[in-house]
């Protein structure tokens, strides 16, 4: 074998490393290692090029910040510092208008969320309790107090128009699927689709756990008689808590899908009562009602003296699942 075919043997080992990197990175927005939920996830966000570009430049700058300092080790794998990284890229061009302000709050933002994140895990792995997407939270409310403060242009609203392939599915189909598109920021049916075939990529359990919180949410919005944008909030906040709780238990049994139940109504009945003084400030509470209802069931669970997971494995669930 000549030098330069063992250079480019070398360079397409590194590639490919790289890339299971890249998918599992993704995969870990749903709590799966599976690198074929990350491939579906990421194809997921290229539906809006500028926001998944923005998303992978959060990640790059997350993972910088976080070598730079030394934060990684085997029991801090990068997905800790990336998880809510993507979020911010992800979020970013659809809370700004202008492309450079955009990417500016991207590659800040992400790297000041590796940051909190090393924090909150400091604080948290005293109680047990892993970062979540708290770090995201803070720092997109501290980034929409910086633009009101320099008087930002913020992006315009997509237009409330559903697509060819939306039109011809039921309404509960619909809307089942806009909860799951907005888990990549982007609520079209098509993308929920997507997300929907990465959830069942990872297994039929990870598919049902967020089903199962779908359907709590909905029954709760339905009977307080929220309006469809906080339904939309409701919806996204419950899905994630449900398959949160439910992923850091024994596949399947019959204590993961109480747990997530549990968890899905506590969020359902959180989400209006956040909404309500955060509106007044004009703001969202974004993923506040899933952290919050993720920390408040699984302590309820370990005063009851039930199997709760611990702050090692739920801390793994959060990275991600490797294949062993």
């Amino acid at each position: 074998m000549t030098s330069a075919t063992r250079t480019s043997a070398s360079r397409g080992v590194s590639l490919g490393r790289g890339l299971k990197f890249v998918l599992q990175l993704y995969a870990g927005c749903v709590f799966s290692g599976s690198p074929w939920t990350g491939g579906l996830l990421l194809l997921a966000t290229l539906f809006a090029p500028w926001p998944a570009l923005l998303g992978l430049a959060a990640v790059s700058s997350a993972l910088y910040t976080a070598r730079a300092l030394h934060l990684l080790s085997d029991k801090s794998p990068a997905a800790v510092y990336t998880y809510s990284a993507l979020f911010v890229g992800l979020i970013a061009a659809r809370t700004f208008a202008d492309p450079g302000v955009a990417l500016a709050f991207a590659l800040l933002g992400a790297a000041t969320s590796a940051l909190m994140t090393a924090s909150l895990r400091e604080l948290g792995q005293r109680f047990a309790l892993p970062a979540l997407s708290m770090p995201f939270v803070a720092v997109y409310l501290c980034a929409l107090g910086t633009g009101r403060v320099l008087s930002l242009a913020r992006a315009d609203a997509p237009p409330a128009t559903h697509s060819f392939f939306a039109e011809h599915l039921p309404a509960l189909a619909r809307v089942y699927l806009e909860a799951l598109g907005a888990v990549v920021c982007d609520g079209r049916a098509e993308v929920g689709l997507l997300v929907l075939a990465s959830l069942l990529a990872s297994s039929l359990h990870t598919a049902l756990l967020p089903t199962l919180g779908f359907a709590v949410a909905l029954s709760v919005s339905q009977l307080l008689h929220l309006a469809p944008a906080l339904q939309l909030t409701l919806l996204l906040n419950a899905m994630f808590t449900a398959l949160a709780l439910g992923s850091s238990q024994r596949p399947g049994s019959a204590h993961a899908y109480t747990l997530a139940a549990l968890g899905a109504l506590f969020c359902s009945l959180c989400t209006p009562s956040l909404s309500a003084p955060l509106a007044r400030i004009a703001l969202s509470p974004l993923s506040l009602p899933f952290n919050l209802s993720f920390y408040v069931v699984l302590l309820l669970a370990r005063q009851r003296n039930q199997p709760a997971p611990t702050g090692a494995s739920t801390h793994s669930v959060i990275a991600y699942r490797t294949p062993q």
